[in-house]
This record gives structure tokens, C-alpha cells and sequence, in this order.
């Protein structure tokens, strides 16, 4: 992890009105890792 990112995700705790971007900044990161592995997998079954 780069020391940057690690700032980014201390400051968004510390607001607590940014709370929900970084919760859909989560799901943004969970679509990019995962939609990609479902999609080969899909793929790879039909």
C-alpha cells in the first residue's frame, strides 16, 4: 500500500460525513476485483 492511499483512507475515517463514500468507494473496489474473476468464471463454464 502506498503511503498516500493510507492518508486518503485516514482522512475519510476521521470524517464521519464521508463515511458513505467510503463505503461505496468499497463496493467500487469489490466490483473491480471481483467483476472481472466472475466474468472469466461465467466464461469459463458456458
Amino acid at each position: 500500500m502506498s503511503q498516500g492511499f493510507i492518508d486518503f483512507w485516514q482522512t475519510m475515517y476521521r470524517n464521519k460525513k464521508a463515511f458513505s463514500g467510503m463505503i461505496i468507494l468499497a463496493i467500487f473496489i469489490f466490483m473491480a476485483i471481483f467483476g472481472p474473476m466472475m466474468a472469466s468464471l461465467d466464461m469459463t463454464v458456458n
